[in-house]
């Protein structure tokens, strides 16, 4: 099985696979009337390119809108660190970073190396968080490991 190292924090560095990973959307709301799924695991392969993207268009990292809280203990993160506590934010900032980031990819179809799948999980995303922003229900990624 082939191992990556992702940086989850700056501090706490965790292995994980990319094949068996991926970034899933997390809703405050738990039965929000519609189908929440997302595949994820093609943003997950990219993330150092879409941090990348991210930056050069001045949004948040894609990290940064993780929520490792239900993943500390398996990761040895110290429950009273900020790193621990549950993070949610706006269904609507969601929703303008995934249109942000799927414009830019639009017009630089190289700047990632499986760009279609990529796309298709972007899309999956913006799916669930323009439902989630209809409900006014709060998101964060997760990671399925």
């Amino acid at each position: 099985m082939v191992v990556v190292r992702l940086q989850l924090t700056e501090r706490y560095p965790a292995e994980i696979s990319p094949m068996s990973t991926a970034y899933f959307v997390v809703l405050d709301n738990e039965n929000p009337g519609f189908d929440t799924f997302v595949n994820g695991k093609a943003v997950m392969r990219e993330t150092d390119a879409i941090s990348r993207i991210a930056r050069s268009l001045g949004l948040r990292d894609i990290h940064d809108f993780a929520s490792f809280a239900s993943i500390a203990d398996e990761f040895d993160i110290d429950p009273e660190s900020p790193d621990a506590e549950e993070k949610w934010f706006r269904a609507a900032e969601g929703v303008a970073w995934v249109q942000a980031i799927r414009t830019y990819l639009d017009s630089h179809q190289t700047a990632i190396e499986n760009v279609v799948a990529v796309q298709e999980d972007l899309a999956e995303y913006q799916r669930v968080l323009e439902a989630a922003a209809r409900i006014d229900a709060n998101w964060h990624f997760e990671i399925d490991v």
